[in-house]
């Protein structure tokens, strides 16, 4: 299993493999981003990158994606959902 983000209504869900036959599942309240960060590599093959902070975390969750994923796509959905939990 690969790690993966699931963007709901009211949270942010982290699903990461461990190892083989362990994952870690993380849901995390929109309200809990302290911010957030994408770095894209313009047109070449490499992947991009998001990185996310949580409140009272030193360390960002970060996620890469390879060019058949959209990043703006995903920064602009992370961008609303963040927004409007603030509300």
């Amino acid at each position: 299993m690969r790690d993966m983000f699931i963007f709901t209504g009211t949270r942010l869900i982290f699903i990461r493999s461990l190892t083989g036959k362990k994952i870690e599942i993380q849901s995390v309240p929109y309200k809990s981003i302290a911010c957030f960060s994408i770095k894209t590599t313009a047109h070449t093959n490499l992947d991009d990158e998001l990185k996310i902070w949580l409140l009272g975390e030193a360390s960002p969750i970060k996620k890469s994606f390879n060019k058949s994923v959209n990043i703006y796509e995903i920064q602009a959905a992370l961008a609303e959902a963040v927004v409007a939990a603030e509300k």
